[in-house]
């Protein structure tokens, strides 16, 4: 709802789109993923262009305690410039990270401008190849866009590699932190006022072309 707070009113020349996709984790015959799965495979059906989808996973867990972030396994053979970041700093929780296919590349470099603008700590990771297949990165609405070829990113603050109240009853707002959060919602405005080209942008805003989707 924020991020419609801050989009709107804004008159765009590329369609934005605000999805909230149901079914992510229906498990039973399709494995997940419905709402995802159905939009992607109309979109690659019908031919549209989509110049990049940002999936919001889990957004809102941050720790400055060092050792507060562990990683998925294997992270330090395929990712080691990644993995030597996490290290250098303490492997602390406190940065949000963007996974994208190849063709997202552009999509992550921007996000992690944006988020330096404003101070927030951003980590990426351009899957490429095989990687695309590992389960850990899946994990959410991107995934089925990448399987039809389109630039999408996950946003995520790591899920589990993270908070150790995921999928608990223990996952209550008091472990929220709100202003992490809010942060994060910001840089994605940044991100789709910059690709959607607005009319009304400001001199420093770039000018791209395209279709921006969400």
């Amino acid at each position: 709802m924020r991020l419609g707070e801050l989009l709107g009113g804004r008159r765009f020349s590329k369609t934005v789109r605000l999805v909230a996709w149901d079914l992510e984790e229906q498990q039973r015959f399709s494995r997940g993923l419905m709402g995802s799965k159905h939009m992607a495979k109309n979109v690659a059906i019908k031919g549209e262009r989509i110049e990049g989808v940002i999936c919001l996973e889990m957004i809102g867990m941050c720790s400055h305690r060092p050792n507060s972030q562990t990683v998925m396994p294997g992270l330090r053979l395929f990712a080691p410039k990644l993995w030597h970041h996490l290290e250098q700093n303490g492997f602390r929780g406190n940065f949000i990270a963007t996974v994208g296919n190849q063709r997202a590349e552009r999509l992550i470099e921007e996000f992690a401008v944006s988020a330096n603008e404003i101070g927030l700590p951003s980590a990426s990771l351009i899957v490429r190849g095989l990687l695309k297949f590992l389960r850990d990165l899946r994990r959410s609405d991107h995934s089925p866009f990448w399987d039809h070829g389109i630039p999408a990113i996950m946003v995520t603050n790591t899920s589990n590699f993270r908070s150790q109240y995921y999928h608990t009853a223990l996952d209550l707002p008091v472990t929220i932190d709100f202003e992490f959060a809010a942060k994060v919602i910001e840089t994605t405005a940044r991100v789709i006022e910059r690709q959607a080209n607005p009319h009304d942008c400001t001199p420093t805003m770039e000018k791209l072309t395209g279709t921006a989707c969400l």
